[in-house]
């Protein structure tokens, strides 16, 4: 049986990106896993 994941995602208003880290970090967001490169093929 192959193995499923759900993602969910969600779009937040922000002047900028370096705004949306400060709003991200002062609500204890820490990154926990590094990002990788995402591919979709269709």
């Amino acid at each position: 049986m192959a193995k499923s994941s759900v993602e969910t995602e969600i779009k937040l208003p922000a002047p900028g990106a370096e705004a949306a880290l400060d709003l991200l970090r002062s609500q204890g967001f820490r990154v926990t896993k590094r990002r990788v490169f995402e591919s979709n093929i269709v």
